[in-house]
């Protein structure tokens, strides 16, 4: 019982041996794992935007409104307006007013890596082999069925 208990990670414990001795206790380790697990998530989600902060054009936010939008890149349009901020979405360009609450500051996107051209390892033959042309292949078009 007591294995069934810590593999689910939860913060009580069954403990004691004899039926007669068992109580709950407080698992410290579990309730600190817990702890720890929930501030790493606060850390890892988006601050929204205040009505006091200040925005600047060019600048990358991140849309955390409730929308098909949600977890968007985009950058700043048109700051002019405190509560109604005009964003263009990163790769579709799409001009979006958002409220400033509604967004995040975040980093720009990477910038997509040049592809490189394969490189062939077999050199193509010249059409022209020691200075002279090459004869096209003789063709026998008396067999051919019209």
């Amino acid at each position: 019982m007591k294995q069934e208990v810590s593999k689910s990670g939860a913060q009580l414990k069954v403990a004691g041996t004899a039926l007669e001795d068992l109580r709950i206790e407080h698992d410290e380790a579990a309730k600190a794992a817990a702890q720890e697990e929930t501030q790493m998530r606060r850390r890892r989600e988006p601050v929204p935007l205040k009505p006091a902060d200040k925005l600047s054009i060019g600048e990358w936010v991140m849309i955390l409104g409730n929308t098909t939008r949600r977890g968007s890149k985009a950058f700043v349009q048109d700051a002019m307006n405190s509560h109604a901020i005009t964003v263009a979405l990163h790769g579709s360009y799409e001009i979006v007013k958002v409220p400033k609450t509604q967004l995040a500051r975040t980093t720009a996107p990477p910038k997509p890596q040049k592809l490189q051209k394969p490189q062939n390892k077999q050199q193509k033959t010249p059409h022209r082999t020691n200075g002279q042309a090459q004869a096209a292949p003789v063709r026998d078009y008396s067999k051919m069925a019209w």
